[in-house]
């Protein structure tokens, strides 16, 4: 059904994590930051972004190996992921 599927791919658009998720990064919030990738790596699974979801997986499992280098590789590239899939379903949903 089309329209459910703009009003999931809506509210994935809506709860744009982004600068909580920055915020846990920038003051080394590992718990925060690893729950808001998660759901990040859960969301994005279920509207089809496997890629970023496959992404944030890897990052979450950083973040739990408590690996900081890993972590600090990682991140800006999940972020523009995860800003470019916002971008396409903001698109896509039109809102």
């Amino acid at each position: 059904n089309e329209a459910f599927l703009r009003e999931i791919i809506s509210m994935y658009a809506a709860d744009d994590k982004r600068a909580e998720i920055q915020k846990a990064y920038d003051n080394c919030d590992w718990d925060n930051y690893r729950i808001m990738i998660h759901t990040v790596k859960s969301t994005s699974r279920t509207i089809g972004a496997m890629e970023l979801g496959d992404e944030a997986q890897t990052l979450e499992s950083a973040v739990k190996e408590q690996d900081e280098g890993r972590i600090r590789e990682l991140h800006d590239g999940v972020m523009e992921l995860y800003s470019a899939v916002l971008d396409w379903c903001r698109h896509n949903a039109m809102i």
